[in-house]
């Protein structure tokens, strides 16, 4: 079996504090907040313990067997509504929920997986644009994972990268 590098010890601690340091300036029961689950529930599990709420959650993701995988693995445990299952581009999400009138508190956008991809920065113009995020909302950006082969290539792609408030 493969092993399964987002579920370290490490990479959960990490989501824990972000989110402890995001919900400082939240109230979580109340706060719209996006995410990018995977394929496991880790980081919604996280958002959940510290008072979330299903309904006020956003899951993006644009692979369908992902989110076939996530669904299937969340047997008899909360889920957020399938409205708010987004399967598509971070950009087109926000551009969706600015269309229902949501408005988010706070995101963590997780590009982890893909950060070889060369969107993440594009994306991340492109969701802030959405004007998606509240004016004092918060969001978490990870882009580096430690497992990275083309750092020049990342580092390249960063002057598409400017988002202001």
């Amino acid at each position: 079996m493969a092993k399964d590098r987002f579920g370290c010890p490490n990479k959960q601690k990490s989501r824990e504090e972000l989110w402890r340091t995001l919900s400082r300036n939240l109230h979580p029961p109340l706060a719209k907040v996006a995410i990018f689950p995977g394929s496991d529930r880790y980081e919604l599990d996280t958002i959940l313990k510290l008072g979330y709420r299903p309904e006020n959650i956003y899951l993006i993701e644009k692979n369908p067997a992902i989110k076939a995988i996530f669904t299937r693995r969340a047997r008899n445990k909360p889920l957020p509504p399938p409205e708010n299952f987004l399967r598509m581009y971070a950009s087109k999400a926000a551009r969706e929920l600015r269309q229902r009138k949501i408005v988010l508190d706070a995101a963590h956008l997780d590009f982890c997986s893909h950060c070889e991809s060369g969107e993440m920065f594009s994306e991340t113009q492109k969701f802030f644009k959405a004007g998606v995020v509240k004016n004092n909302g918060l969001v978490a950006l990870t882009v580096l994972a430690g497992r990275e082969h083309d750092v020049d290539g990342i580092k390249g792609s960063a002057h598409t990268f400017g988002v202001r408030g």
